[in-house]
């Protein structure tokens, strides 16, 4: 799931304030025994009531496809983050553009090696025309230089990226496993020089 560099097409998800259950409706994660995240994603946007098909809703729209979601404002509203987020991973989603993110939302995903990156409304705007106009648009994106790259729009933007997910992706683990495996190796390096803990 994590990444370092990553070029792709996108999908553009023209929606402010998408839900958690929007993203997964809760009575669908209740019984996780036999459950596909991906499969759920944006279930009741995809799906009419009668559960043919909603061939208008983006994500059913062979023309786009990718790993990067290019999203509204404010997106991941709600509680319970984790299973939105493994619906995303499970998608094929790697990361999410957005002009904002929910405060929850963005913690959680820092957790879990989903890799998320505000820009301005304007500069979100101009991605979406541009991939509307071209499903095919490639996007770049370097965690180590930090920059999202389109080379067709001559476009290069800085983004801010917390060094530690950074250390996540290059470990390949959700911050958690990091955290816990940073904890052991300084204990070790202690024990073996007997330095007081």
């Amino acid at each position: 799931m994590s990444f370092l560099q990553l070029k792709s097409s996108c999908i553009p998800l023209a929606m402010d304030n998408a839900s958690i259950e929007e993203i997964v409706p809760a009575r669908l994660s209740e019984d996780t025994s036999d459950f596909k995240f991906g499969e759920q994603l944006f279930y009741d946007h995809r799906h009419h009531e009668d559960q043919t098909l909603n061939t208008a809703f983006v994500l059913n729209n062979p023309a786009y496809a990718g790993h990067i979601l290019l999203a509204g404002a404010n997106f991941g509203v709600g509680d319970s983050a984790a299973s939105a987020i493994l619906a995303l991973l499970d998608y094929g989603i790697k990361s999410i553009v957005a002009s904002s993110f929910d405060s929850r939302f963005k913690i959680a995903a820092e957790n879990l090696g989903l890799v998320l990156i505000e820009v301005p409304a304007t500069l979100l705007q101009d991605l979406m025309i541009a991939v509307y106009t071209n499903p095919r648009l490639m996007v770049s994106i370097d965690l180590n230089t930090q920059t999202l790259t389109v080379r067709a729009l001559n476009l290069v933007y800085h983004f801010p990226f917390n060094p530690f997910q950074m250390l996540c992706q290059l470990q390949a683990v959700p911050s958690m496993d990091t955290l816990a495996s940073l904890a052991k190796t300084l204990r070790e390096f202690k024990t073996e020089r007997a330095f007081p803990i």
